[in-house]
């Protein structure tokens, strides 16, 4: 991370934690299971963190939601982070995206799997026509 983003971020955590404590606490306390895909995920481009992330940050977007029609309040923050099904709502974001994580990697390996199999099909069928049209001497090894 360069300094200049470093710093960016740092002034907007900052900033929102003078104008909107509330948001930052839940958004911070939300967060937590993304923070740990980030230090789990190795990967390059960090795809699993993004899943991950994305559908964390839908549930805690919800709760934040609802703490604005709440009042928008520290108050508010604080009383729906005590709340069991705040952190259900919140938690069952981040299992979306695990379990889409999975499940991506399972689908993706059956269409490739699928795919070899019907270039394999295509390529014995070509080696069918060939051996009808030249005879089974194409077949040989030299």
């Amino acid at each position: 991370m360069s300094v200049v983003a470093a710093i960016l971020i740092c002034s907007v955590i900052a900033l929102t934690a003078f104008f909107a404590p509330g948001e930052l606490l839940i958004i911070v306390g939300g967060m937590v299971p993304t923070m740990a895909a980030a230090l789990i995920d190795q990967s390059p481009r960090r795809m699993v963190t993004q899943c991950v992330g994305a559908m964390n940050f839908a549930g805690v977007s919800a709760v934040m939601a609802l703490a604005w029609n709440n009042g928008g309040t520290l108050d508010a923050a604080l009383t729906l982070l005590s709340d069991p099904y705040a952190w259900l709502l919140m938690l069952v974001g981040a299992a979306v995206g695990w379990s889409l994580t999975w499940a991506g990697r399972a689908v993706a390996a059956r269409v490739v799997a699928h795919m070899v199999d019907r270039q394999v099909r295509q390529l014995r069928d070509v080696q069918a026509k060939l051996v009808t049209d030249w005879g089974r001497h194409v077949l040989e090894e030299k």
